[in-house]
């Protein structure tokens, strides 16, 4: 767990669970299951429950987790996948931002996990997602379904 052969080693068994969301202009938003490199390519190899990737020379984004909403189900009350929910958003006590505020606001450092909490949000309705740290409300930037973050300060 804390041993490696080399820094390959350490870099492959680090990128294991994370989603590959794209590799250079291809999309991907897959979960990697296993990487390894190959050292006569020196590229990187991740393999996911839907295909294999090489990674050379490209450019790349990773995230901890992506979160993707069925948000007509939800708000119909037929799905209960993350948990329950919330009613419409309360814009009195939270704050709405849309994806691409809330990354760029946690990537100048704006937000941290110990200000408060955060939930994904279609811009009306929001849910809550067990495990849901700034790192992860970044990476919704790159989701399809998650166009809103509500954040609430402590």
């Amino acid at each position: 767990m804390f041993e490696y052969k080399n820094i390959q080693d350490f870099i492959c068994r680090s990128l294991v669970n994370k989603v590959l969301v794209k590799v250079g202009d291809t999309e991907l938003h897959e979960k990697i299951v296993r990487a390894y490199h190959d050292p006569k390519t020196n590229s990187i190899i991740l393999d996911s429950d839907k295909s294999q990737t090489y990674v050379y020379n490209d450019s790349f984004v990773l995230v901890p987790r992506l979160i993707e909403i069925d948000w007509d189900s939800y708000i119909a009350g037929e799905k209960r996948k993350f948990g329950d929910i919330g009613s419409p958003i309360d814009e009195v006590s939270g704050d709405l931002f849309t994806t691409e505020q809330f990354h760029n606001l946690v990537e100048a450092g704006g937000f941290i996990d110990s200000d408060g909490f955060g939930l994904p949000s279609n811009g009306t309705h929001e849910i809550y997602v067990n495990r849901c740290n700034v790192q992860v409300l970044a990476a919704m930037k790159y989701s399809k379904t998650v166009t809103h973050v509500s954040w609430y300060n402590n």
